[in-house]
This record gives structure tokens, sequence and C-alpha cells, in this order.
């Protein structure tokens, strides 16, 4: 995959823990997790996956393709790279440079794709007028309750108000890594990947993280307690709804790293 941005190296040892299916229909759009995020379309040429970018002002798919995915090999394959595929599902593909496309549509709990680095955040652009668009977007982006909201799932062809949502509703204001120095002692060194969900709270903060997929040095409970010690410093501004502070729920990350610990 030949994205804008790479996220911390996943190592190839990694593979053999996944289970990579050669039937999983991989075709339609996809978002891949760059910076800015990039809308991609995944169609079948004979045992390939080809990807070309849809462009984000036009909608119209872009001539030269991006990469290709042979799932029979479990390869991704750029005109500058080749990469071990990491991770296939329905709903999320990752290659072995820690590359992530994601598609919320086929999701089967109906999570949103709210997190696949450490430091991406809200806009300054945005930032700065959010509670008005917080206000017109709410109808269109929230599925409320009394007690909470969810995040709108949109349907395949949707990608522009997917990104538009994301970025009002569910990106951080603040993304300062905690410095969790004095446990370290608590997880193993080396490269680890974790799929998870979460929600947003009614003080900003996340909540409920809960690790669904961990791979790599550490297992699923030592994830699960260093995500939510690295994310507790996360903060988002709180959701108001009628001027009430409301919690945002159904959202899911991805989130690969290397943990080295000094001797």
């Amino acid at each position: 995959m030949h994205l804008n941005i790479r996220v911390l190296f996943i190592g190839s040892l990694l593979v053999s823990q996944y289970v990579i299916t050669s039937d999983e229909s991989l075709d339609g759009n996809w978002i891949g997790a760059s910076n800015p995020e990039t809308i991609i379309n995944l169609s079948i040429q004979d045992d390939n996956f080809v990807a070309h970018e849809i462009d984000y002002k036009t909608s119209q798919m872009k001539e030269e393709p991006l990469f290709t995915v042979n799932l029979s090999k479990k390869l991704s394959q750029s005109p500058d790279e080749e990469s071990e595929l990491v991770l296939v599902r329905e709903d999320t593909l990752i290659n072995s440079d820690g590359q992530i496309l994601y598609r919320d549509y086929k999701n089967k709990q109906n999570k949103m794709m709210c997190m696949t680095d450490w430091s991406s955040k809200i806009p300054q652009s945005i930032l700065m007028r959010l509670d008005e668009l917080r206000v017109t977007a709410a109808r269109h982006c929230l599925e409320c309750t009394q007690e909470a909201c969810s995040m709108k799932i949109w349907p395949e062809g949707n990608e522009k108000e997917v990104l538009l949502c994301k970025r009002i509703f569910c990106q951080p204001t603040d993304t300062v890594k905690r410095n969790i120095l004095g446990e370290l002692d608590k997880f193993p060194s080396g490269i680890n990947y974790a799929v998870f969900y979460y929600s947003i709270g009614k003080d900003g903060q996340i909540k409920d993280l809960e690790v669904q997929e961990s791979f790599g040095s550490m297992n699923k409970k030592q994830a699960n307690l260093y995500l939510n010690l690295m994310l507790r410093s996360h903060r988002y501004k709180t959701l108001l709804i009628e001027n009430n502070p409301i919690e945002l729920t159904n959202l899911r990350g991805v989130i690969n790293w290397k943990l080295e610990r000094r001797q």
C-alpha cells in the first residue's frame, strides 16, 4: 500500500499470528489512514485487488493505481515496495509497514474507526469553530438517546461524510503521551498491534477501552493495560446536546507501537 504517512513498523514476525483467508471480499471503497486521510477504491483484476485513489473534491477515480493486494500471496505491492499483509478483515486491512485501510460500513458491531495513531487531533481550523460546527452537524453525524450518542455509520459512497463527522466529533483536542516510566516493568519489550473499542465520556476522556485483538510481545491483558495507561492523557471537547454533556459511544481504534525498555 502506498499511502502518505507511515505508522510504526510492524515486523513480519507478526504475520503468522493472523488468520488471513483468501475468500475475503475487499471490493469497494476504503479510507486510508494517512495524513490527510484518503478515499481508496479496491477492485478485483485477475488475482489482485487493485487500489485507486478517489479524488476528494471531484469524487472521480484517478487512473494511476496506488498498489495491489494479493491475498493468496499475502502481499501488498506498490511501484516502490512490497509488504506482507498482517491483518485482513472485511472492515480492516493492514500490511507489515503498518499502513491501514478501513471501512466502517462493513463493521458488524457498527463501530466507527476514530483512532489509527497516537497523535492525530482536530485541525486548528476546525477547533476554532467547533461549537458552531457541532450544533450544525449533530443531526447529520450522530444518533442520540437521552443517555448517549453514537456516530452514524454511513453506507458506502459517503466517505466524505465519514471524514467530516470524524473530525468534528471524535478526534481529540490534545494527544500528549503520558509518562509511564515507573510502570514499564509490567510490559515486555517488542512490537505490538491492537484493535480496540472505546467511548468518550462526559468529561472528555477515553473510557471503556477494551482490546479486541492484540498481537506481538504483549498478551491481550497487557496490551489492554498499556493502552489504557497511554491514552488516559488524550483529551476531547465535551459533547453537548441541548447544553447537556453526553457520552459518545461505538468508537474503535487500531494502534501499533514498539516498546524498548532501557536496561
